[in-house]
């Protein structure tokens, strides 16, 4: 009987403690990292938001993916971490949005602002990793490397974090901290045996020189300085610098003697580069502008001199120039500051050095790459870094690859879109931005009113300046006004003067409404607006033809 007893009690006691322990716990919340912020609008956007492209990857391999529109992700193995900070492996849901057009920001519900402060974006990029429908984290030692495609040169552009409506920038993805040395023969692929123009515009007239004193061709240049992009960007100014060296050398082409055939240079400031091509490029950027300057303090008088005697020259071979012609022209600026000019282009001083990855002889665009450096035994943590190095290095491979192609098919180069290839720490939306700083602009209180007769509830106004991949939404006001300022709190500087475009879209009992006017952005201005209705098939191509119309 007594056994009996405990046996009953023992029981109870599991059933009790198990009770208890399902009554004390919670389940857990699932986390939806936020896609699109939603509005009033978006039924009548629904269709036209760019779409949510899904991938499925193991996570004990990396994966490299590639979107529609180009955009590439590597995933390294094992990176992702549940919001408990506990490992998650198997397989992965990745979520991709690209929205690289005014349209894409528009439907979407993105704007262009950094806390008030204006932005000119060049495309935005969501992504999200999810495992149970749950979405992850990364681990705090884990990066993802993206190669995304831009609408324009990605020059002075920045990495920026936000909710797609607020964006911050974000200092940790920087393209690259190391410099990646290219094939000479896609970064010169026109083996640079031309200078520059001597008359814009005239292919046929074109200075050439010496490919037997500098040739950028040569094999020993590959994996040093001279083989990457950096030094690559430098060049037109280094030739700059080198033709305002070469004045002395040149009085037969300013004398009208030779024409641009008959050139010669100083080839000095190039030949710190070329005969040095192992030290780093700081070093020798640092060096380059040290020369030139010194050349010009050494030459001052001589430079001085020469450009007035090509002056009186020029007067006397052309019958209409008088003592107020001047081919050299000092009387707005200083004979200093004309020769110090070039500098004024060269790129920021870096730090960076070059860096060269040991393949273990492997062939890093293989499929099976990953598994033959585990086969040969390379620690993870080094193949990560491999593969890393070789993604970005065939971003920008790729880069030069479409620019040679452009060439070869007398194509417009700027026409033609470049990646920014940098490294994530944090999953959701991403842009690649630049803040939009000019004196000129200003306080441009914009106010808008629905001049129809439709009592439409809720109308999103946009403010789309196309040339800078500017959008900003509009904020309700009182009396049934919208302005692109809120009431209160800091305004945002716009471009005064400038061509705009204001777009509405309303929907109200599933009937779409839609309205455009071209403006010029200046403070104080008040636009009644004539809300329209259109068939919500068509609001894509309204939209379309909006921004595509030049204004």
């Amino acid at each position: 009987m007594n056994n009996k007893i405990l046996l009953l009690a023992f029981i109870s006691s599991i059933l009790f403690s198990c009770n208890e322990s399902e009554k004390g716990e919670e389940p857990k919340e699932i986390f939806n990292r936020i896609v699109f912020t939603e509005t009033p609008a978006d039924n009548a956007y629904s269709s036209l938001k760019p779409s949510i492209q899904k991938f499925e990857i193991n996570s004990d391999k990396p994966t490299t993916i590639i979107a529609a529109k180009g955009t590439e992700i590597l995933i390294p193995q094992d990176c992702f971490v549940d919001n408990d900070g506990k490992p998650v492996k198997g397989k992965i849901q990745i979520e991709i949005i690209e929205a690289f057009s005014l349209s894409d920001f528009i439907t979407s519900g993105l704007t262009t602002l950094s806390d008030s402060k204006l932005l000119l974006s060049n495309g935005m990029l969501f992504i999200d990793a999810k495992s149970d429908g749950n979405s992850l984290q990364l681990k705090d030692e884990s990066e993802l490397t993206v190669s995304m495609p831009t609408m324009a040169s990605n020059n002075g552009f920045q990495m920026f974090t936000g909710d797609g409506k607020n964006w911050q920038v974000d200092s940790s993805m920087l393209e690259n901290d190391y410099i990646i040395p290219l094939p000479l023969n896609l970064l010169y692929p026109r083996r640079y045996e031309r200078l520059y123009h001597c008359s814009q515009g005239l292919d046929d007239k074109i200075a050439y020189y010496d490919t037997t004193i500098i040739s950028y061709m040569e094999p020993k240049y590959e994996n040093t300085i001279i083989a990457t992009q950096e030094f690559q960007d430098r060049s037109h100014v280094l030739m700059n610098m080198m033709s305002f060296m070469s004045l002395f050398t040149q009085e037969d082409y300013y004398f009208d003697k030779v024409d641009c055939f008959g050139r010669e240079f100083n080839y000095d400031i190039l030949k710190i580069y070329y005969n040095n091509p192992s030290q780093s490029l700081g070093y020798l950027d640092s060096i380059a502008k040290a020369t030139y300057k010194d050349y010009f303090l050494k030459n001052k008088d001589q430079i001085a001199s020469f450009c007035e005697k090509v002056n009186e020259h020029k007067r006397e071979y052309f019958s209409n120039w008088t003592d107020t012609n001047y081919h050299f022209d000092f009387r707005k600026q200083s004979l200093e500051d004309w020769f110090m000019y070039p500098l004024s282009y060269f790129p920021e001083p870096t730090a960076k050095e070059l860096k060269i990855i040991n393949d273990y002889g492997v062939d890093l665009n293989a499929v099976n790459a990953y598994e033959q450096l585990v086969s040969l035994k390379v620690p993870l943590v080094k193949i990560n870094k491999i593969l890393e190095y070789n993604f970005k290095r065939q971003s920008k491979i790729k880069q030069l690859e479409r620019e040679k192609k452009a060439i070869e098919d007398k194509e417009t180069l700027s026409k033609m879109y470049e990646t920014t290839v940098f490294s994530t720490k944090t999953l959701g939306w991403i842009n690649c931005d630049m803040f939009y700083d000019d004196p000129n602009a200003g306080k441009a209180e914009i106010i808008l009113a629905d001049n129809s007769e439709n009592d439409l509830n809720f109308i999103d106004f946009s403010l789309v300046i196309p040339d800078m991949n500017v959008r900003l939404m509009s904020f309700p006001r009182s009396n049934e006004l919208y302005s692109f300022t809120k009431e209160k709190g800091p305004y945002t500087k716009l471009p005064l003067g400038k061509e705009a475009i204001v777009i509405g879209v309303s929907i109200q009992n599933d009937s779409v409404f839609f309205a455009s006017q071209n403006i010029k952005i200046e403070d104080g201005l008040k636009l009644d607006i004539n809300m329209e209705y259109i068939s919500k098939a068509s609001l894509k191509d309204s939209l379309e033809l909006v921004l595509k119309k030049p204004i």
